[in-house]
């Protein structure tokens, strides 16, 4: 018996482990709105359980289609990058990164899928401080860098006007 067959519903999700070694079967079937995958609310999508006890959740969705809870971020990848970093991806839904990648379906059409988390668990608010000290740092960085450019082409500015009063 395929385990495939019975699992990825959100009350009997697939695990990471599972998901990760079946994963061009299960994304075609998606792709290809195998009726397994049909939700309850009418959408086809797979549910998945990671071993750090996260649910994630894979769906078809364009790019233009808003979150019920916003990603920190969705980082464009491919399906064969997701199956190689596996660990990674796992780890990095953790901290709210969703994963957007294309695959075909049997018309040949690529179709946008996004891997993101699902459910809220008990660390989130340990990782959403770590997410805001991240961005904190990000933010001041970018700043800085900003000032640092600003600075350096006033510097040019005036350079450029002494020469030219000099002509």
């Amino acid at each position: 018996m395929n385990l495939i067959n019975t699992l990825g519903t959100a009350s009997n999700p697939i695990t990471g482990k599972a998901f990760k070694e079946s994963l061009i079967q299960c994304l075609a079937e998606l792709v290809n709105k195998d009726e397994r995958y049909l939700d309850e609310d009418g959408g086809h999508r797979i549910h998945i359980k990671f071993a750090n006890g996260r649910m994630a959740v894979v769906e078809v969705r364009s790019e233009d289609e808003e979150f019920e809870e916003e990603p920190f971020l969705v980082h464009d990848s491919t399906y064969q990058s997701l199956r190689k970093n596996w660990t990674s991806v796992s780890a990095s839904i953790v901290f709210g990164i969703a994963f957007a990648f294309n695959f075909k379906n049997a018309k040949g059409h690529l179709v946008r899928l996004v891997l993101y988390k699902s459910q809220s668990y008990p660390g989130d608010d340990f990782v959403d401080g770590i997410v805001a000290q991240l961005h904190a740092a990000l933010e001041f960085d970018a700043i800085t860098d900003i000032n640092e450019k600003m600075e350096s082409g006033f510097k040019r500015l005036e350079r450029l006007i002494k020469g030219r009063k000099e002509c």
